[in-house]
């Protein structure tokens, strides 16, 4: 984009000057991440392009150049026309972007790019970062705009900064082969950019040291070879040819200069580098250079990557001058192929007596560390090792095994799965390593499903290998449904990849017909666990004793979790679970419902509107074995034991905001069970579960059909206050505040709980009704219970609805006082709903306390929570919010904020908040159209669904802006007859003749 130089007012400062908040993602699929932290995929092409090309000139551009840029084909006016549209296009799509200034002659992107941070790391030679953050080309994920100019453009860029990338991986190489390390996955990488850049290909060849890079080159040459003779006609340039032939030699030399050291395996089988397993690595090293223990075994399940971690402290040790020497025993059965195999690939002559003996004689005088991989099959003959090492105190025995070898001098280094905690985690990029390397680049888009594959998979690194060879064919979030559908599916394309030996099946056939029939049945009863599990669960469950345990940990089976806790990798669970005997499985899953539905039965610190204690903790780290527990015992048909843990379980499922869960059990267990002893109580979950899901008519049908069916007690309270909350949303005050009274009635004394919840409803209502005195007294007295049993969730409930009720009669710093109070309980997982209702309940205080900079700020905090929560049915009133917050600077944006809460709040039935927008709008109508906006106001605030506090507020803001009372009568008249859904349509389409350019700023 060199050509645009003149275009781009140079304000650097500008930029340095003011903080970057939103941030622009472009190599690969472009995205775009709001300050808020929400994140957005820039799927119009034209607006991505724009985007894109003020990111990579982080500079003023005058509104001309821009537009000649765009359409250098119009004439000014036009050209800039459309520039304004694309503009509009782009702030429309992101409510709340900061990043894209505009002003009346020069636009510019002031936040923040994955280019720029290439860029900053290039100048400040951060080679590693530099290509940490360029993962694939500009836009690569991205269609062509169809603007020529911009393209070719963008093209050019594309190119440079391929070219800095390549640069950059050169100088690391060139870096690391310095300090002797492997560079053989950035080998790899730089020749994957380009598999005919003949200049690249030199390069590797030239610097290539270790077996690992030997083998990226070679591979490299084969397919320049390929290539060449295919795309063009042609050889590879003599010089290439040259430098391959160099490279062998010194491969060859390297081999008998080591002699009689066997070499070290090829790269052809795992030529990932050992991503995640620094810390690994360097502990090894210092272990075997500090001669702190002559047999090291490096355990783990099969998969874990014990090769691949022995091969790289092979490669680092032999690189700083010591005598290893490494032997592949997958072939041995037995101790005497276990003494042939070692000897001939240490190069020992032929023995004439005891080949044990001969092997001793032999390893007496040397200083040699021997590398002795895939041993498990000889643990029963581990002895031999130590009687080695007596004969030969200088030398040492790394050992790989998915067994321990339980010898006195052995010092063990348990490999689990790779960190996979999010998508920049060691285990989500061995997968997009392995699949750029079959033809696919993972980029933003992809990184949510990728460290959901690496979680699925526990961070095994063959399973990442074999799933990311599906990339080739299955976009990754296909290949996580897959994954979670059927296990098999993972082998499904190893063959092809990597011969059938490479198979997560081969690994768990062998490791069952390696166990004992015991052994077999403890696995298949502990695979009935979700989960972790204590020590205590898996005896109790399994009925397994404790060397049985124990033996499971010494064959890298069980793995330690936590401070007490054991797991099972999810693989081996569901093989267990296919190939354990029947009866024992069938047992099992009895035990586990029994033990943890009378887990949650004896839970007395559940109660609703409690804080999590930590008993309550250690239960929701376990939800989903009790959720296994429930359906369990309802296909059983067992009422007596779900009747005991449905109270506290429907406290456990809402406190930790698992609705989706809640209502699907509840259904569930009310279509098999068909039985009122509980029938009462599940609708009384599934109901509440409904409501926080958005579900008002589903929620209304089950919670009717119970209080008509007959029940009494807590889950009539329940039910009862659930149609409270119900009629409130659908803005019948009247009847929410009669079912909030009916939920009071006939409580038992001690269901504290339900009584403060009840309160909490009838003052809701009697805000609806403008009865601010008695609500006050409701919320007294809900206040008073909830601290005099330490309900601290209800108490700041009780707060928000204060605060509501303060803010509905003009009393913003009482109100306010209220929330901070609330919001400080409210600070924890599992309160999104509350913090987000909360924080809208502060952007009206702050409104009438006249601070509209928090006011703004409360208001987009608590869209972005609502919405990021999946609270769509609240949308709706926090789009209202953000309008007042907007409407005394920003008029336009306000306009349109509240043409979203109109069209939010109609689609959720929640006519309330629909009519309050359309009496603001109203409001904002009157300089351009008075008869209209008075019409408007008094047609939202005449129907019976309009709150009387926003009636009261409508009517001073009309007579604020000078109507009369007179002219509020006509305004009623007019609109007597109107039609709601009539009216929408209109005040929208009335919403999108707005100027555009004026208009665009907000959405």
């Amino acid at each position: 984009m060199q050509d645009d130089g003149a275009s781009a007012v140079d304000r650097s400062k500008d930029i340095e000057d003011k903080p970057r908040q939103d941030d622009l993602r472009l190599f690969g699929a472009p995205t775009l991440r709001l300050a808020g932290g929400v994140s957005a995929p820039l799927e119009w092409p034209r607006g991505a392009a724009l985007l894109a090309y003020l990111a990579a000139h982080p500079a003023w551009h005058l509104r001309e150049k821009l537009a000649g840029l765009v359409r250098p084909d119009a004439d000014t006016a036009t050209a800039k026309t459309y520039l304004r549209a694309i503009i509009h296009r782009v702030r429309h799509t992101f409510p709340g972007m900061t990043g894209l200034e505009v002003e009346d002659d020069r636009v510019r992107w002031a936040g923040g790019s994955d280019v720029q941070r290439f860029r900053d790391a290039v100048a400040a030679s951060d080679w590693e970062r530099a290509i940490d953050v360029q993962r694939a080309p500009l836009l690569s994920r991205a269609a062509h705009c169809g603007l020529a100019r911009l393209d070719e453009q963008l093209g050019s860029e594309r190119s440079r900064l391929q070219q800095s990338l390549r640069a950059a991986m050169i100088a690391l190489i060139t870096q690391r082969r310095q300090q002797h390390a492997d560079c053989s996955g950035l080998m790899c990488r730089l020749v994957a950019e380009d598999p005919m850049d003949e200049n690249g290909v030199q390069f590797v060849l030239a610097h290539a040291a270790t077996p690992l890079e030997r083998h990226a080159a070679a591979a490299a040459f084969a397919d320049l070879q390929r290539l060449l003779a295919h795309e063009l006609g042609q050889q590879p340039l003599a010089a290439t040819v040259a430098l391959y032939g160099r490279m062998q030699d010194a491969a060859a030399a390297s081999a008998a200069k080591t002699a009689p050291r066997a070499p070290a395996p090829t790269a052809a089988a795992s030529p990932a580098p050992p991503l995640g397993r620094e810390r690994d690595l360097a502990s090894l090293v210092g272990t075997v250079r500090e001669l702190k223990a002559p047999l090291l075994t490096i355990a783990g399940f099969g998969g874990a990557g014990k090769t691949m971690l022995a091969r790289a402290l092979f490669d680092t040790l032999a690189a700083q001058g010591h005598e290893c020497a490494w032997v592949e025993l997958l072939a041995a059965d037995s101790l005497q192929t276990l003494l042939d195999a070692t000897s001939t690939q240490l190069g020992v002559p032929a023995p004439e007596g005891s080949a044990e003996d001969h092997l001793a004689r032999w390893l007496a005088g040397r200083t040699l560390t021997v590398f002795l991989d895939n041993f498990e099959q000889l643990v029963p003959h581990a002895q031999v090792l130590d009687r080695l090492l007596r004969a030969a105190p200088r030398v040492q025995f790394v050992v790989t095994s998915r067994e321990v070898l339980r010898l006195p001098r052995e010092h063990v280094l348990r490999l689990d799965g790779l960190a996979c905690d999010g998508a920049d985690s060691p285990a989500a990029r061995l997968f997009a390593l392995h699949a750029e390397r079959a033809g696919y680049r993972v980029d933003v888009a992809d990184s949510r499903a990728v460290a959901a594959i690496a979680g699925h998979l526990d961070g095994l690194p063959l399973a990442i290998e074999l799933a990311a060879h599906w990339a080739t064919l299955l976009e990754p979030e296909a290949i996580l449904a897959e994954l979670r559908s059927d296990a098999g599916f993972l082998d499904g394309a190893s063959a092809a990849a990597m011969g059938q030996t490479r198979s997560m099946q081969s690994v768990l056939n062998s490791t069952w017909q390696r166990l004992e029939p015991i052994e077999q049945d403890m696995l298949t009863g502990l695979a009935v666990f979700m989960g972790p599990m204590e020590l205590d669960q898996a005896r109790e469950v399994s009925g397994a004793d404790a060397p049985v345990l124990l033996g499971l940990v010494h064959r890298s089976l069980l793995q330690r979790s936590g401070v007490s806790g054991f797991r099972l990798h999810p693989l081996l669970r569901d093989y267990a679970k296919h190939r354990g005997r029947a009866g024992v499985l069938a047992q099992a899953r009895q035990a586990h419902s029994a033990f943890f539905l009378e887990k949650v039965a004896c839970a007395t610190s559940l109660h609703f509107g409690c804080g999590m204690s930590e008993a309550a903790r250690a239960l929701a780290a376990r939800i989903e074995d009790i959720l296994k527990a429930w359906r369990f015992a309802v296909a059983a048909g067992d009422l007596r034991v779900l009747g005991t843990a449905l109270p506290r379980l429907s406290v456990l499922l809402l406190m930790t905001a698992r609705y989706e869960e809640a209502a699907q059990l509840c259904g569930d267990a009310a279509a098999r069970l068909q039985d009122r002893s509980i029938g009462a109580d599940l609708a009384a979950l599934h109901a509440a579960a409904c409501v926080r899901l958005g579900r008002m008519g589903e929620a209304r049908t089950i919670a009717r059909a119970a209080l008509d069916a007959g029940c009494g007690g807590t889950a009539r309270s329940w039910l009862e206050s659930t149609l409270a909350r119900l009629d409130w949303f659908e803005s019948d005050y009247a009847s929410a505040l009669a079912h909030a009274h009916r939920a009071l009635e006939g409580l038992p004394e001690d269901a504290v709980f339900f009584r403060i919840h009840a309160l909490q409803e009838a003052a809701h209502a009697r805000f609806g009704l403008d009865d601010v005195q008695e609500g006050r007294r409701e919320l007294a007295l809900s206040l008073e219970l909830a601290r005099a049993h330490k309900a601290q969730y209800l108490e700041a409930r009780s707060l928000c609805h204060l605060a509501a009720l303060c803010n509905g009669s003009g009393q913003g710093a009482e109100a306010l006082g209220h929330l901070e109070r609330a919001l400080q309980i409210f600070d924890g997982p599992g309160f999104a709903y509350d913090t987000a209702f909360a924080l809208r309940c502060r952007s009206y205080s702050l409104f009438i306390l006249g601070q509209p900079a928090a006011q703004l700020e409360s208001a987009r905090t608590s869209l972005d929570t609502f919405r990021s929560a999946g609270y769509l049915h609240e949308l709706g009133e926090c789009w209202f919010a953000l309008g007042l917050a907007l409407q005394m600077n920003k008029a336009a944006e306000a306009a349109h904020a509240y043409g979203a809460a109109l069209a939010q709040s109609m689609q959720a039935k929640n006519i309330a908040v629909a009519l309050r927008a359309l009496s603001f709008l109203g409001i904002m109508a009157l300089p351009d159209d008075r008869p209209w906006g008075i019409a408007l106001a008094c047609f939202a605030t005449m129907r019976p669904e309009s709150r009387r506090p926003d009636r009261a507020i409508v009517r001073k803001l009309l007579l604020r802006h000078g109507v009369s009372e007179a002219e509020i009568e006509q305004g009623a008249r007019e609109s007597a007859d109107w039609v709601l859904d009539e009216v929408h349509a209109r005040a929208l389409a009335r919403l999108r003749s707005l100027d555009a350019s004026a208009a665009g700023a907000l959405l």
